[in-house]
């Protein structure tokens, strides 16, 4: 994914979620998962805001702002007990995450 993604434009912004099947609170998801967000330029939204104990889960969002548009998540869920069949069992082995973001049209230079 960071190979394909750095051989497109970088003037749109890019918001990826889902399971990446990574531990990053142990090694060498944590390694590989840096990696990637350093290689793409990409953000955790978890270093945003506060993900609680969620926030080594391996279902995750990250983001990346433009020069002129800016990204800024505002929340981060998951909705588990939304996601119930009606019996009240999960839908999925994977909760529901919800990320709210708020974006911002920056002027052009």
């Amino acid at each position: 994914m960071a190979a394909y993604l750095a051989k497109q434009p970088a003037d749109r912004p890019v918001i990826i979620g889902g399971d990446w099947n990574l531990h990053t609170d142990e090694e060498p998801d944590a390694a590989q998962f840096a990696d990637f967000l350093a290689t793409t330029g990409m953000s955790d939204v978890c270093g945003s805001v506060d993900c609680g104990n969620d926030g080594d889960v391996i279902d995750k969002v990250v983001f990346r702002s433009t020069d002129d548009v800016k990204l800024t998540p505002t929340s981060h869920t998951f909705e588990r007990e939304l996601f119930v069949d009606g019996a009240g069992q999960p839908l999925s082995d994977h909760d529901p995450l919800r990320v709210d973001f708020d974006w911002e049209l920056r002027p052009t230079r």
